[in-house]
């Protein structure tokens, strides 16, 4: 692949390579925050490390400013993530009404106009 003006009056060709791993493992570190008895509030943060796979890239400038300079990456392919949600936990127990009152209040009056 040719690249044209990678920099201003400069081309450069670029070689690569991506390989795909074959086999990723993903450790997982979360946080339960139990709301109800069967209801939480979940938050996950994991790591996602791709086994025997990397990209590899090569810049290799033809002329201009930067002409024989060589630029190289070489990367693994890990990746991080973030997730939160809700988890309702299977049998459920009846709940009073007075406990849903108590939990949805705040957002009540957190939506409602407020006299200045």
């Amino acid at each position: 692949m040719v690249i044209q003006e990678a920099f201003a009056g400069s081309m450069a060709r670029l070689t690569y390579e991506a390989q795909m791993p074959g086999l990723s493992m993903v450790p997982r570190l979360g946080v339960d925050i139990h709301l109800f008895s069967s209801l939480s509030l979940c938050f996950e943060v994991d790591w996602r490390i791709g086994l025997w796979g990397r990209t590899r890239a090569q810049l290799y400038f033809t002329d201009g400013p930067n002409a024989s300079s060589v630029t190289r990456i070489d990367e693994r392919n890990d990746r991080y993530g973030l997730s939160m949600g809700l988890r309702w936990n299977f049998p459920t127990k009846r709940y009073p009404r007075r406990a849903f009152n108590n939990i949805f209040q705040p957002l009540e009056q957190w939506g409602e106009p407020h006299p200045m």
